[in-house]
């Protein structure tokens, strides 16, 4: 099964009262739009700090409006002074963002005219960031000017809007160009007296301090291995009042950093970064093994040398180039092709935060991409490549804004790939009043729950629609399309040997199932020639138990496990399909109630006499070999497959329901041809196998797994009729047996044979 997150839908309500309110509702819910949990008195009598928010929380980095305008009193009110994570802040409104998790206390202290003071208190909850969502990537311009054919670097101002930074990289002189976001020529900036040696990359940093935004230019770039030192420039950036002169500025005001790698060695590297929480630089150099990052720590002084610290090696491929957020609470570097991601809460340092796992996000294709940053608001990044003319890449990242006012919106609608499990919930911060009821209707299902879990096996749109009542009785409705996309063919990872079949008596594995009630187990049975009986081993395959049934056997060839609804349980289904001489009137299915089975048990012998037998015949009089045998979970049908050397398998089904002592006639579905394009390989069928959702049919044969994908709108016989992926089977010696994993995230295999390996090869 896919699960695939989380659709969270935001009601929101009108503009908060100045009464007091809980902030949580009676399901638990936390509130939304908020005023201070202080009743102000209807004539003022008394002081009354009163707070209102345009939020109680939300993912990092959080900003949140604040407004004291209803404090009130007897007197006049002089000074609002704010609270924010132990900073003040003045004013009658104010604005805070959290880089940090958790729940933070925010305080406003008013002073009236006869100096008297009243306090409110407040808390916001804010909560770890995820992996951004990406709008889109736009082909914003290209880069204009004629002499920029090596864009190494980017930096985006922070003081001039749509203008950026860059410069080519090494051969090129010491000197900057201004280029607009759609790639515009702005102007050419000349270091006076400085020399370039291989200007790599670089970064823009505003010091909070002294409101200084300065240009770093990294000169770091040492293909030979063989600088002693590397430099990097400190440009302030050039005034806005520069650009778009028609001849080249000489800039004569910058300075060098010099700076040395620890023990002396000598390292190429293509990444600068400037911290702007901390102000610290970071390089990022190759040391042959893995990319490592190394720091300066602030502050930055061009006198002498400094030496570089080893900060952490990076789990990636060498990296081009990087940038921070303006907030610094991401960091992206990237690759030719590829950008990885790191969240940073403030709570931690980079080194945790980088120890992390990275989100992987697209980089347009370049030619020779080396540069990127992101925009000024931090509402996504830009790249560009080296080559002249190159376009501007501009990647969206998706934010989400506040509720305002009586509203009731999609807040994330991405397409989904069927089956899906998508779990619905209304954010409650948009809901100052607390939520009183919600009701769902979703494909024309109705809910009341407050987060409720859908499965949806059908590709196409979904209307979605939900009321939402607040304990004030206000409602807020909204309606929307959920789009669902047909599944792709999986891709199979290597696969991995759980274990091997240590008892002797397990032979001739010709069928295999996971278990459906005992976590860990599988059932296995040998082919022809055997007793009837059962083994249920551990994936280690350790023995567990042998089961045996007083029934009379021809040719066990596969089994599979399903719901009974007869039996009113989970139901082991064996197959005694085989007739390798093609001879038989027909065939039998034997159905045992499944056994519990503990992983830790002693080994035991036990007989089942709890058992149902079902006769088959085929259509068309005739009679056909078969060893394969599958349950459909969406039906609850039988199906099977025959086998023949010319590589025609026949696909019948025997309906629900599976009575006892009944004889009945198979309906044929649908002809596969094995051994030819494009079923290629063996012409064999072996085992076949339903995933857990019944979205796919595994079919293997004895030297290939073949997959059929099943829409929920499909029957079986059209989903067959399509194309089959290639499920990419393990070598084996005599492979007969295939069953799913419970979670349908792979499958294993096992052949025959004493000693036999138990493979898992997993979906991806």
């Amino acid at each position: 099964m896919k699960l695939i997150g989380m659709i969270v839908l935001l009601a929101g309500c009108s503009q908060p009262t100045d009464e007091a309110r809980s902030s949580l509702t009676d399901s638990g819910a936390a509130a939304g739009p908020h005023t201070d949990d202080t009743t102000e008195s209807s004539d003022c009598s008394e002081l009354t700090a009163t707070i209102h928010a345009s939020r109680l929380g939300g993912a990092l980095p959080l900003l949140v409006d604040f407004d004291g305008s209803d404090s009130c009193g007897p007197a006049p009110i002089n000074t609002y002074t704010w609270s924010f994570e132990g900073e003040p802040v003045d004013g009658i409104v104010a604005s805070h963002t959290w880089l940090s998790s958790g729940d933070t206390v925010v305080t406003l202290t008013v002073t009236d005219a006869d100096g008297s003071t009243a306090a409110s208190t407040l808390t916001i909850t804010a909560e770890p960031a995820s992996c951004p969502e990406i709008d889109a990537v736009l082909e914003a311009g290209a880069l204009e000017h004629d002499e920029l054919d090596e864009s190494s670097g980017l930096m985006v101002s922070r003081l001039i809007p749509d203008l950026m930074w860059t410069h080519n990289d090494s051969g090129d002189a010491a000197r900057v160009f201004a280029v607009g976001l759609d790639g515009r020529d702005r102007g050419v900036f000349t270091l006076s007296g400085a020399e370039a040696g291989d200007w790599e990359d670089s970064a823009i940093y505003t010091n909070p301090s002294s409101g200084q935004t300065t240009l770093f230019i990294g000169d770091i770039g040492d293909n030979s291995q063989e600088r002693e030192s590397i430099s990097v420039f400190m440009v302030p950036e050039p005034d806005a009042a520069l650009l778009d002169a028609t001849s080249d500025t000489v800039l004569s005001d910058w300075s060098v950093l010099t700076l040395t790698y620890p023990d002396g060695v000598a390292l190429n590297a293509d990444t600068l970064l400037v911290d702007p929480q901390t102000g610290d630089l970071y390089i990022v150099a190759d040391r042959g093994d893995a990319p490592v990052l190394y720091r300066k720590p602030a502050p930055h002084t061009p006198d002498g040398t400094a030496m570089l610290e080893e900060v952490v090696a990076l789990n990636m491929g060498y990296p081009t180039g990087g940038g921070f957020s303006p907030l610094g609470d991401k960091l992206l570097l990237r690759t030719a092709d590829e950008g990885l991601l790191w969240l940073r809460d403030s709570t931690f340092d980079l080194v945790d935060a980088l120890q992390s796992s990275a989100c992987s996000v697209p980089i347009a294709e370049e030619a020779r991409g080396e540069a990127v940053d992101f925009l000024a608001d931090g509402s996504g990044y830009v790249t560009t490549s080296e080559e002249a003319y190159e376009p501007v890449w501009v990647t969206e990242l998706h934010e989400d804004t506040p509720c305002i006012g009586l509203e009731a919106r999609l807040l994330t609608s991405a397409d989904l790939e069927v089956p899906a499990e998508v779990r619905f919930s209304v954010d409650p911060y948009c809901v100052p009043e607390g939520i009183a009821s919600v009701v769902w209707n979703i494909a024309g299902e109705e809910s009341t729950t407050l987060a409720p879990t859908f499965l949806f096996e059908s590709a196409g749109s979904v209307p979605v629609s939900f009321t939402v009542t607040d304990a004030a009785g206000t409602q807020a409705t909204t309606q929307a399309a959920i789009t669902l996309t047909a599944q792709s063919c999986p891709e199979t990872g290597e696969t991995e040997t759980l274990g091997s079949l240590e008892s002797a008596s397990i032979t001739e594995t010709s069928g295999v199932v996971v278990s459906a009630l005992s976590d860990g187990v599988l059932w296995v049975h040998n082919d022809s020639g055997d007793s009837a009986r059962l083994f249920a081993i551990a994936e280690s395959g350790a023995l567990l138990g042998t089961y045996t049934l007083d029934v009379s056997t021809r040719d066990w060839e596969d089994l599979t496990v399903g719901w009974n609804a007869e039996l009113g349980t989970e139901a082991l289904y064996i197959g005694d399909v085989g007739d390798n001489a093609t001879s038989r009137e027909s065939l039998s299915v034997v159905i045992v109630p499944e056994p519990v089975v503990e992983l830790n048990q002693a080994e035991i012998s036990a007989e089942l006499t709890d058992f149902s037998t079902l006769t088959l015949t085929y259509p068309d009089g005739e009679a056909h070999n078969c060893e394969t045998l599958a349950y459909d979970p969406r039906t609850g049908s039988l199906i099977i497959v025959t086998k023949s050397a010319d590589g025609e398998s026949h696909v019948f089904e025997k309906s629900a329901p599976h009575e006892d002592g009944t004889e009945t006639e198979l309906t044929f579905l649908t002809t596969l041809q094995f051994g030819s394009e494009p079923l290629t390989g063996s012409a064999n069928t072996t085992a076949g196998d339903f995933s857990p959702l019944g979205d796919q049919l595994l079919i293997r044969t004895y030297s290939d797994a073949w997959m059929w994908l099943r829409d929920g709108s499909e029957s079986l016989a059209d989903a067959l009729a399509g194309e089959a992926c290639d499920a990419d089977a393990p070598s084996e010696d005599q492979g007969e047996a295939i069953a799913y994993t419970p979670d349908g995230s792979g499958y294993i295999t096992i052949s025959e044979g004493t000693g036999s390996p138990i493979l898992l090869t997993p979906l991806q």
